[in-house]
């Protein structure tokens, strides 16, 4: 059986990468001459010197840990030999992907809060602060009873970023406590 370090050695060896495998067991840490292949491998670095302190691994468990770390080398690989095409292509597919997935989150949010009951009115406000600016400082309560002849009994405000349904008068408030 072979020993992990001398297996991640001779996988080093054979991608190409200038590692330190020798302090990567002892002290956990790694050094490196390509500063691309430490960020890449930084995820599987901690998991790897993790795996040096460990005293037994069955040789099914150690073929595993070396097929992720060759895969993982040729995809590093892949991309430090990429072309500026290439390049543009992947990230304009990321962006595509993340416009793609941002449209099915919003488009799923939507449904989410659809019901079938009619909704209260809205009064209009302005776009950041709302009706804030509309209420009056010392008498609200006229305002109020004004929206209530204009948007009946029951209406919605925005006061900055929250909604707040006003309800204005008795028998709609002893209705809806009910």
């Amino acid at each position: 059986m072979h020993s992990f370090s001398s297996l991640l050695s001779s996988f080093v060896h054979h991608y190409g990468f200038t590692i330190l495998v020798l302090s990567l067991c002892s002290t956990g840490s790694l050094l490196a001459t390509n500063p691309i292949s430490i960020k890449l491998f930084r995820p599987y670095l901690s998991w790897f010197a993790h795996l040096c302190q460990i005293k037994k691994l069955k040789r099914a468990s150690l073929q595993t840990y070396k097929v992720k770390m060759i895969t993982m080398a040729r995809i590093i690989q892949y991309i430090q030999t990429m072309s500026f095409v290439n390049t543009v292509a992947v990230v304009g597919l990321s962006f595509l992907f993340f416009l793609v997935s941002l449209k099915r989150f919003v488009l799923s949010s939507r449904k989410m809060g659809s019901t079938s009951l009619p909704s209260v009115p809205d009064v209009p406000g302005l776009p950041i602060v709302g009706n804030l600016l509309q209420l009056k400082e010392k008498k609200p309560h006229k305002t109020f009873t004004k929206w209530a002849e204009i948007y009946g009994p029951i209406f919605s405000i925005r006061t900055g970023a929250s909604s707040v349904i006003v309800i204005n008068s008795p028998e709609t408030a002893k209705e809806v406590s009910v």
